[in-house]
C-alpha cells in the first residue's frame, strides 16, 4: 500500500473510532427522532419518503459541529496537499454517513409507523443520493473554516452562521419562483347575491424571462436551495444537482488544501 492508501485508511480508522462522530450519530439520531414526531403530529396524510426529504435541510447543520469536533481531535500538522485532502476526506464521509443515517433512520421510521413508500424505488434512491451530494460543499466549506481559524469553536460558529445565510438565501430564491405567472380567479358576490367570477390578472411581480432563469441557476447551484426543494418534493432540476454539487466540493477542496499549505509554511 502506497503512503498516501495508509494515510486514508488511518484517517478513516480514526473516523471510526472518533468520539465525535458517535456522539454526532447520537444526535442525528436524536434530531432525526423529532423530526418523526413533528410529521406524525401535523396531522396530515402524507406518505414515508414526504418525512424523509422534508428533514433533508437539516442534514446541513450536521457538518459544522462534527467537523469541528473531528478536527479538533485529529489536527493536521504537515503542511502538504496529501495531508490536508485526506483530513478532508475522513471529515466529507463522515458528515455524508451521518447524512445517510438520518435518512435512512426516517424511512424506517416512516415506513414502519406511517405507511408504504409511494415512489418508486429508483426515484427515491436518486432523490437520497442528491440530499447526500448536496452535503459534499457545505462539509468542504466548514473543513476550508476550521483550517483558516484556529479557534474551533468560532469556526464551528461561523459555519453555522453561512449554513443559516445561505438557507436564508435560498428560502428568499423559492418564494421569488414560487409567484405565479397570473393572480388566481376572483369571486364577486353581487348585492342581488350573484356570483361572478373574475379571471386571474398578470401577475406583477411574477419573475420570468432571463431573470428567471439565472435565479432557477443560482438556486440550484445552492445546496441548501436543492434540499429544500428535495425537502417540498420538488425534483425538477434534480438532474444537474449532483453536476453542481461535485463540481463545488472539488474546487473547495482544492482552494482549502492552497489555503492549508500557504498557513503551515508561514
Amino acid at each position: 500500500m502506497t503512503t498516501t492508501g495508509k494515510s486514508f485508511s488511518a484517517a478513516f480508522a480514526r473516523l471510526r473510532k472518533s468520539p465525535a462522530f458517535w456522539l454526532s450519530a447520537a444526535g442525528v439520531l436524536l434530531l432525526s427522532l423529532l423530526s418523526f414526531f413533528d410529521f406524525i403530529n401535523g396531522g396530515a396524510s402524507r406518505p414515508p419518503e414526504a418525512l424523509v426529504f422534508g428533514a433533508a435541510p437539516m442534514l446541513h447543520f450536521i457538518c459544522p459541529v462534527f467537523i469541528c469536533l473531528f478536527q479538533e481531535q485529529t489536527p493536521w500538522e504537515r503542511p502538504e496537499y496529501d495531508a490536508f485532502l485526506v483530513g478532508m476526506a475522513a471529515c466529507v464521509s463522515g458528515s455524508v454517513l451521518l447524512a445517510l443515517l438520518a435518512l435512512l433512520f426516517l424511512l424506517g421510521l416512516g415506513c414502519v409507523f406511517v405507511a408504504p413508500v409511494e415512489m418508486g424505488a429508483g426515484e427515491l434512491l436518486y432523490g437520497m443520493l442528491c440530499c447526500l451530494l448536496a452535503v459534499l460543499p457545505v462539509a468542504a466549506v466548514c473543513v476550508c473554516i476550521n483550517t483558516c481559524i484556529r479557534r474551533r469553536s468560532a469556526g464551528a460558529a461561523l459555519a453555522l452562521v453561512l449554513v443559516l445565510l445561505s438557507l436564508l438565501g435560498g428560502s428568499l430564491l423559492d418564494e421569488q419562483l414560487s409567484r405565479k405567472e397570473t393572480t388566481p380567479p376572483t369571486l364577486i358576490l353581487g348585492d342581488d347575491k350573484s356570483m361572478e367570477v373574475v379571471e386571474g390578472s398578470p401577475n406583477p411581480e411574477y419573475v420570468g424571462g432571463t431573470k428567471r432563469k439565472i435565479l432557477e441557476f443560482v438556486y440550484d447551484l445552492l445546496p441548501t436551495g436543492q434540499l429544500i426543494r428535495a425537502g417540498q418534493m420538488r425534483f425538477e432540476g434534480d438532474g444537474r444537482w449532483p453536476l453542481f454539487s461535485i463540481a463545488e466540493a472539488a474546487v473547495l477542496s482544492a482552494a482549502g488544501a492552497g489555503l492549508f499549505c500557504r498557513k503551515k509554511r508561514k
